[in-house]
């Protein structure tokens, strides 16, 4: 006797569908994020409040920063690359 599939090949594709529509929503929110930061930035440079070269340094400082903040969240477990062909 068969086991019934978890899922059919439909709810399958919904589900995708579904992941897509996050991954854009999520993708054109950090694309907002960016345009808003790199235009205070512009506006800060012209009135020649901050320098580039100091965003920079402070952006490179922050990104170490959350790297290190962000180390122990979780994250996905991959295995290893399956060679599909052997």
């Amino acid at each position: 006797m068969g086991q019934e599939p978890l899922a059919t090949v439909a709810e399958l594709e919904e589900g995708l569908r579904q992941l897509h529509k996050m991954e854009m929503q999520t993708k054109l929110a950090l694309e907002r994020v960016e345009a808003l930061v790199l235009a205070a930035v512009k506006v800060l440079q012209r009135a020649e409040l901050v320098s580039e070269k100091a965003v920079l340094a402070e952006a490179n400082d922050q990104l170490m920063e959350v790297k290190r903040s962000h180390a122990h969240d979780a994250h996905i477990q991959l295995g290893p690359d399956v060679d599909k062909h052997t």
